[in-house]
């Protein structure tokens, strides 16, 4: 098991969606239930992040615990969900994924974590795009967030200025993602309908089973 926990970003709106996107089916199961799955086979410790518990509770979310994410005076922002898995989590790490992206790979998750301990964030770029909602972060960061808040400034990427990162390049993504499908997330119903059309029963939790039978954890 990696030494850090993970946490599940599920407090947005789903504006453009219509409804609450973690509980989109693929196949059987929703896309929270996926996430959670996926990440049980390498953490201990999983949180959700949400203040829409009530609409998460009749799945099977026993692997996982729930945390609010709605600090007064706080404007709603993936920022301030990893605010409150920072503040919550019972390791120093953190892995962040957002509830939409049904297509994680724990072999690449298990990969990032071998710089854990020498960053504060440790985080995927292609070219010049950083994927903020599938890294780890450190409790380092927390009271930078803090300061950020104050200032009402809710932009991650200021965050990655302050703090000491390390960034996955594309040549090492490739070896764990080479269709790119990793990254792939759900924001509206066209996002929806290429999602389905992606799934397979058997590939669908590929990068699970990959894990499981390679033993990627260090």
């Amino acid at each position: 098991m990696i030494a850090a926990s993970a946490a599940v970003l599920a407090g947005g709106d789903s504006k453009r969606m219509g409804w609450n996107k973690a509980l989109l089916k693929i196949g059987n199961f929703t896309l929270i239930e996926i996430i959670v799955e996926k990440l049980s086979l390498i953490f201990t410790e999983i949180i959700i992040v949400t203040h829409l518990k009530e609409q998460l509770q009749c799945l099977d979310l026993k692997k996982a615990r729930f945390v609010e994410d709605s600090p007064i005076g706080n404007k709603k922002s993936a920022l301030r969900g990893i605010h409150a898995a920072l503040k919550t989590s019972k390791k120093d790490k953190v892995f962040i994924v957002a509830c939409d992206m049904p297509f994680i790979n724990p072999r690449l998750i298990s990969f990032m974590s071998w710089f854990i301990e020498d960053y504060d964030i440790v985080i995927p770029k292609e070219g010049e795009h950083f994927q903020p909602l599938h890294g780890y972060y450190g409790k380092a960061c927390a009271p930078v967030i803090e300061e950020m808040f104050i200032r009402q400034c809710f932009k991650i990427s200021e965050l990655y200025d302050r703090v000491k990162v390390k960034t996955v390049d594309e040549a090492q993504l490739e070896l764990f993602d080479p269709d790119g499908s990793v990254f792939f997330n759900i924001n509206n119903s066209d996002d929806y309908k290429l999602a389905l059309k992606l799934y397979k029963n058997s590939n669908l939790l590929k990068g699970a089973l990959d894990y499981a039978y390679t033993g990627a954890s260090r």
